[in-house]
């Protein structure tokens, strides 16, 4: 500890401040180069599977939602490295786990901080295109709660109604619900711009968007919105977990004969029961009905 201590009083903590700033410059120059719409957001986390000696940062764009913002962070890359710091002051001791601890929580967050407030004020920052306000986040985590750091700009966010959310979001993240919205039947498959995706598949990102957007309780809208727009045969669909998907968003949408439908059609297969019970918190409307009840005992007695 006293090595530790010594080691902090030798620290030019204004060369600290300034290699950070510089490494945050470096990364908002390199977003401005790769970047495909307008910047709306930056998630800035401090990176545990890493080591923790750092912070790496996630963007966002075309969406300053604040209910809805956080939905769209994901992965990240390194864009602060205090290994410099943490390898002159951090001991191979049964201590050293505490150490780090305090000097990240007590010296380098706040650092990190300031030298982030003092890149927005810089002008690699300033050239981004970006929207009005922006939201500048941090989490102590990858997979902790993010709080709002800073606000950028004064103007009133977008607020995206449910008719917003899909041409903006769903049919430009994934352009092959264009296939998809609006038809009668479902086909064997769809492409994507690289590859092709199953029913499985569509399955796993709608489940995707009633987690985020109904059971995570963050726009609930957009979920009615998507289910006006599937196709309703159910007979073109081959996937049980399509079918168990599919039932769920009716089913939410107030539509309980298409859900039943849907679940009427299931085919006994492997792990089904295990995908019923999965998908079964989206049927709340349906438990009361006499057929959705014996189209439960029908698929317990299939999982035995």
């Amino acid at each position: 500890m006293r090595k530790s201590i010594s080691q902090l009083t030798q620290i030019s903590w204004e060369e600290v401040f300034i290699k950070t700033v510089d490494q945050l410059d470096t990364n908002w120059k390199e977003l401005g180069t790769d970047l495909s719409g307008e910047l709306s957001g930056a998630l800035f986390f401090w990176d545990d599977t890493q080591g923790n000696v750092g912070l790496s940062v996630c963007f966002a764009i075309d969406n300053n939602d604040p209910d809805d913002l956080l939905n769209e962070f994901d992965g990240g890359e390194s864009a602060v490295d205090f290994d410099f710091v943490f390898s002159k002051v951090v001991p191979a001791c049964k201590e050293s786990e505490r150490i780090q601890s305090s000097l990240k929580n007590e010296l380098l967050d706040v650092l990190f901080e300031k030298a982030v407030a003092y890149s927005l004020t810089r002008t690699d920052f300033l050239k981004i295109k970006k929207m009005d306000p922006l939201y500048i986040y941090r989490a102590y985590a990858h997979n902790e709660p993010p709080t709002i750091l800073f606000k950028v700009g004064k103007n009133k966010p977008e607020i995206l109604d449910a008719k917003g959310f899909i041409q903006r979001r769903i049919l430009k993240d994934h352009p092959y619900f264009s296939q998809i919205f609006g038809k009668e039947e479902w086909a064997e498959q769809y492409q994507d711009k690289f590859n092709e995706i199953s029913q499985d598949d569509l399955a796993e990102t709608l489940n995707h968007f009633l987690f985020t957007y109904w059971k995570e309780e963050s726009k609930p809208e957009y979920i009615k919105a998507i289910a006006e727009l599937l196709p309703i045969a159910s007979k073109t669909v081959r996937s049980n977990r399509l079918r168990l998907v599919l039932a769920g968003y009716f089913s939410i949408d107030k539509k309980p004969e298409l859900a039943l439908q849907h679940l009427r059609e299931l085919k006994e297969e492997e792990h089904l029961s295990t995908h019923f019970l999965w998908a079964r918190e989206y049927f709340s409307s349906l438990e009361e009905n006499p057929e959705f009840k014996e189209i439960v005992q029908r698929v317990k007695a299939m999982g035995r």
